[in-house]
């Protein structure tokens, strides 16, 4: 004749089992509600700001707001733009689109520091400011489209056919 285990000592072993389990799944589930809850949070808090966010190229400034000279050493792409939302912005970066013979190129420049706007020193509602881009390279082709990219609202940009 067999016998298993009495039902009392299986219960147990279950109910050990069950928290064992419960100690190592609960922390990581609490963790990610509070990461996703979070998230949920900074997301909305991004899209109320967003949504009163805008700036356009100062068209009186250049050509359409962009002023560029590629044939000097070095090369010089100046933009002037206003802010005409209700949020301030900051953090700025330059993509450009260049026709090289019969290819386009896309590239990217950072603000140079001097323009640059901050958090702390940002482009408020209403100003204008004029940002230079940081070329450390020389530049051939043709200019075809300006970018200005933000970290603000990195949805939000505006671009400048030439």
């Amino acid at each position: 004749m067999r016998k298993g285990i009495s039902p009392l000592v299986a219960m147990v072993v279950l109910i050990i089992i069950v928290f064992g389990i419960a100690g190592v799944v609960g922390p990581w589930l609490l963790n990610l509600v509070r990461i996703s809850t979070q998230q949920s949070g900074y997301n909305t808090a991004t899209q109320l700001i967003c949504k009163n966010f805008a700036y356009d190229f100062d068209t009186e400034y250049g050509i359409d707001g962009v002023d560029h000279d590629f044939s000097s050493t070095p090369d010089k792409l100046k933009s002037r733009i206003e802010n005409k939302g209700t949020v301030s912005a900051y953090n700025f970066s330059f993509e450009i689109t260049i026709e090289v013979l019969d290819d386009i190129v896309i590239k990217n420049y950072d603000v140079a520091q001097a323009s640059q706007k901050t958090e702390e020193d940002p482009l408020k509602p209403g100003e204008s400011t004029i940002l230079v881009a940081n070329i450390t390279e020389d530049i051939t082709g043709i200019l075809k489209e300006v970018k200005i990219i933000n970290d603000v609202c990195s949805d939000i940009y505006i671009e400048q056919d030439m």
